[in-house]
């Protein structure tokens, strides 16, 4: 029997309240994680809900304090967009295939100040809040969105329809809006 050797890495699929929760508790305990999360946000379906029962507090004002933890931990490797492909290998000894989705805006770039969507000629139903709203083909899911960067929805965007639209890069002095992004 031949032993392989353990890598302390740790991978979380999942960044609902659970999978954020166990992100930190394993950094706290020294490991360096990799929190995958197929939406552009993370708090999970929890975050959808005005309030939460049994205290009724706020969902955002319960799910804020533990992002905030999340954003400034420096063992956890946050990668929204991104989907599990493949997984091989042993416990222990893991080899993890993701696809990350491209979001079309450049985080390091963005300052969140959403010039970006006014000019946006699309607009449609925002999901997120069950189409009691709108939003547009460059938007940020919700209010409290981690990391709190827009996104482009290929499906909607005109650009990506083959039409000559550049409003929202247009809009944007920081030149963050990177239609080339992969």
């Amino acid at each position: 029997m031949t032993e392989k050797g353990n890598y302390p890495d740790v991978l979380v699929i999942g960044a609902g309240i659970t999978g954020v929760e166990a992100s930190l508790l394993l950094s706290n305990s020294g490991r360096k994680v990799h929190l995958v999360e197929k939406t552009s946000y993370t708090g999970g379906t929890v975050i959808k809900f005005e309030e939460v029962f049994s205290n009724m507090e706020c969902s955002t004002c319960m799910v804020a304090p533990i992002q905030q933890e999340l954003l400034q931990d420096k063992n956890i490797n946050l990668l929204t967009l991104t989907e599990v492909e493949d997984v091989k290998g042993s416990s222990g000894n893991f080899t993890v295939k993701i696809h990350k989705k491209a979001r079309y805006v450049d985080m390091q770039n963005c300052i969140g100040c959403d010039a970006c969507f006014e000019p946006c000629p699309v607009s449609l139903k925002n999901e997120f809040e069950e189409g009691l709203s709108e939003r547009k083909a460059i938007y940020v899911p919700c209010a409290g969105a981690l990391p709190n960067v827009p996104m482009i929805d290929t499906e909607h965007c005109l650009r990506f329809k083959g039409k000559d639209c550049k409003a929202c890069q247009e809009a944007c002095m920081f030149e963050a809006i990177d239609f080339k992004q992969k």
